[in-house]
């Protein structure tokens, strides 16, 4: 094996590594349920500020969710029929393959097996702010999770990621219930809802990389020749 074979296997087997081990990088829309007038179903605020369509929040473009295999990080932003905004950064941790509460509803359920899906089971920072004129922000946490130890309640949903997983539709999707808290840290009355239809995002830089390693192989290749 040549030296320039040797180079170029060696490009091409580090930017694959690279490839495999990097963040996933999914873009995040509203599920195609449509929960009250015109508003499909993204973040629900269980009557926060005002009851009826207000409550539904659509997921605009530009918002992500990225995943690494140890945290999903939620960084979007959604608009109610109002025109107002949320903006919402959350990461859950707590990483988990399986999970003794799932929330289905969306199709295909669950199934260990035949379908398995990933577990988040706790939320390590998160925050929900809106653009009304008093600049509301909530701190978030899943659904009876102990602020004092992190753990979330072994007995209700945590956030679900996979295929069905957004129980509000079918296909690849995220799903999760939240507490929400407000700057005096008073719990609001009644959980929130976040229901994400995901894609894959392909990452340029990683596209790029990649193919400048296999041009590297490719090229070796033919100089063996």
């Amino acid at each position: 094996m040549n030296k320039f074979f040797r180079v170029g296997l060696a490009i091409a087997s580090l930017t694959l590594a690279g490839f495999a081990n990097a963040a996933t990088v999914y873009s995040v829309s509203s599920t195609p349920t449509v929960n009250c007038g015109s508003a499909p179903h993204g973040l629900w605020t269980n009557n926060y500020n005002s009851a009826g369509c207000n409550e539904y929040y659509d997921f605009q473009n530009g918002s992500t969710l990225t995943v690494d295999g140890m945290t999903a990080v939620l960084d979007a932003t959604a608009m109610n029929q109002a025109g107002e905004i949320a903006t919402i950064n959350i990461t859950f941790g707590g990483f988990a393959q399986t999970y003794g509460n799932v929330k289905n509803g969306g199709t295909p359920n669950y199934d260990p097996i035949n379908n398995p899906w990933d577990f988040y089971t706790g939320v390590n920072s998160g925050m929900i702010s809106f653009s009304t004129s008093i600049s509301d922000v909530f701190t978030t946490l899943l659904v009876g999770q102990s602020a004092s130890t992190g753990a979330a309640s072994g007995n209700k949903p945590v956030f679900q990621l996979g295929d069905g997983a957004n129980d509000k539709s079918s296909g690849f999707g995220a799903s999760a219930w939240v507490d929400v808290y407000d700057a005096n840290g008073t719990l609001e009355n009644g959980h929130w809802d976040l229901n994400m239809s995901l894609t894959a995002v392909p990452e340029p830089g990683s596209i790029a990389i990649l193919s400048l390693g296999l041009i590297g192989l490719g090229l070796a290749r033919r100089r063996k020749k």
